[in-house]
């Protein structure tokens, strides 16, 4: 007999409320939870989400673990970053670290060939900021990733100044060590050439030894069909796997995105389309048997 398992009781709370429960005055353009769910982090231009704010334009807010301490603001738009840089954040994504203290997000830079970007890490705690110092040139927006750890930041860039023997022009994922400042180069062949790219959607592993992304060049996809597919890169044995597969190892027939790995890392969720299915096979010509002989007719 089969046991009856008990409903299961999920609370819903609306969480971008300013001080006293008011709800704020302008809308969510974007979030992100740190993986221990104990900090939230958004991106809005609400002027009531805590006291004092008048700037009219969207800044980076903190919610602390049950919402109960209210926001803080981590970031200002357009804030001084130091050295001619200022936050970019309309319209940019953010990050946080697994336990919520490191916080990334973009900065931007005027220069004589117009805009550069850079990704700066906030820490939480000591209210520190360091710019990731990436080729603001040749950053590729927003295809960047941090790590769990908030130690590593992968990203796309076309700059051929970061790694010697990059390619001039091509797109390629980079890895920074944010502790060491080395940088390396994972978007190589099984020779260890560089691949052309374009690539997108990174994201790591909470551990930091996989790194997905999507792609469609041929040399990965074997196909020219410019369907940007998933694959995910061993940083510890080079291998890459495509990820946007069927049991078979049919590639999707769709573009693949938003890809999420499992704590462990042993699997990974993402948004596709399953492989195109073959055409149905025409049905068998149906039979009858009559004195002896069989005689099937086509069919219909």
């Amino acid at each position: 007999m089969a046991t009856a398992v008990p409903p299961v009781t999920a609370t819903l709370d609306r969480l971008n409320l300013g001080p006293g429960g008011v709800q704020a005055d302008a809308g969510v353009q974007g979030f992100a939870v740190s993986a221990d769910g104990t900090r939230l982090v958004l991106l809005s231009a609400a002027g009531n989400l805590v006291a004092g704010d008048g700037n009219d334009a969207a800044d980076l807010f903190i919610l602390g673990t049950g919402g109960s301490g209210g926001f803080t603001r981590a970031v200002t738009a357009f804030e001084d970053l130091g050295q001619g840089w200022s936050a970019a954040l309309a319209g940019s994504a953010a990050q946080l670290s697994a336990d919520g203290r490191s916080l990334a997000f973009l900065g931007s830079q005027l220069t004589a060939s117009g805009p550069a970007y850079d990704v700066f890490v906030k820490d939480l705690t000591t209210g520190t900021v360091q710019r990731a110092g990436i080729d603001a040139s040749g950053l590729t927006v927003p295809a960047w990733t941090l790590s769990a750890d908030g130690r590593k930041l992968a990203f796309v860039s076309t700059a051929s100044t970061l790694v010697p023997g990059s390619t001039p022009g091509g797109a390629q994922i980079f890895i920074r060590d944010l502790a060491t400042s080395a940088v390396t180069l994972v978007s190589r062949d099984a020779a260890g050439h560089p691949l052309a790219g374009p690539y997108a959607e990174l994201a790591l592993s909470r551990d930091g030894t996989q790194l997905a992304f999507t792609s469609s060049d041929p040399a990965l996809t074997g196909s020219t069909s410019g369907i940007a597919q998933l694959f995910v890169r061993n940083l510890l044995t080079g291998s890459v796997i495509l990820a946007s597969a069927d049991a078979r190892g049919n590639a999707a027939s769709a573009a693949s995105s938003l890809a999420v790995f499992s704590p462990d890392g042993s699997q990974i969720a993402f948004v596709s389309a399953p492989p195109t299915c073959p055409p149905p096979r025409r049905p068998a010509a149906p039979c009858r048997r009559s004195s002896g002989s069989r005689t099937c007719s086509p069919a219909a």
